[in-house]
């Protein structure tokens, strides 16, 4: 059987997984909607 660790090591633990996976995605969507959205600058230029 796997070793049970406690719940104050493993909850926490769960919670940082969640924060940087969920930040990873939103920096991910930010940097998608930067590059390939029209910015308003550029469709005078262009």
């Amino acid at each position: 059987m796997p070793p049970r660790y406690p719940y104050s090591i493993t909850i926490p633990f769960y919670l940082y997984t969640l924060l940087s996976l969920y930040s990873f995605i939103s920096m991910l969507f930010y940097n998608y909607t930067l590059l390939y959205l029209p910015k308003p600058g550029s469709t005078a230029k262009a």
